[in-house]
């Protein structure tokens, strides 16, 4: 319990060093830390899966590492998370948040990027600068342009 215990806020101080890392503009720093925190929140709620803690505590270190993983872009691994803890006794709550979220993933493409179809008028550079600002904004980028 207390190892347990130690990985979790091991975890948690690497995510809130994270949200610090992103505030600063630090994206790669944001990124690598919020890797380590999902690893070791992983390793507890494992360990603690394994170990058949009691409810609510293995549910909430299965949410946490669920919405870690999405954060990390491990969309596979947070479908794992949350199919272990929708498959035991999780509070209400916590079934409809990792419902939820596993309703934001994008498990047709499994880490891939999502292609969609676009018809913009020919030669008309204006709208595809716009779209691309867009996307941009949105944390999306274009990956590939196809004349059609």
């Amino acid at each position: 319990m207390d190892r347990l215990r130690a990985i979790h806020n091991e975890a948690m101080d690497l995510a809130q060093m994270a949200q610090i890392a992103a505030r600063q503009g630090d994206a790669d720093k944001a990124d690598k830390m919020f890797l380590q925190a999902f690893e070791k929140e992983r390793e507890a709620a494992m360990m603690a899966f394994t170990d058949n803690h009691p409810q609510p505590g293995l549910s909430i270190l299965l949410q946490s590492a669920a919405h870690l993983a999405v954060t990390c872009k491990q969309q596979r691994e947070a479908e794992k998370l949350i199919g272990l803890a929708l498959s035991g006794e999780a509070p209400s709550e916590i079934r409809q948040d990792l419902r939820q979220l596993l309703t934001t993933l994008d498990t047709s493409t499994d880490g891939q990027y999502e292609t969609y179809t676009i018809q913009i008028p020919s030669g008309d550079k204006g709208i595809l600068n716009a779209l691309n600002l867009m996307l941009s904004r949105l944390g999306c980028s274009m990956k590939k342009i196809a004349v059609l």
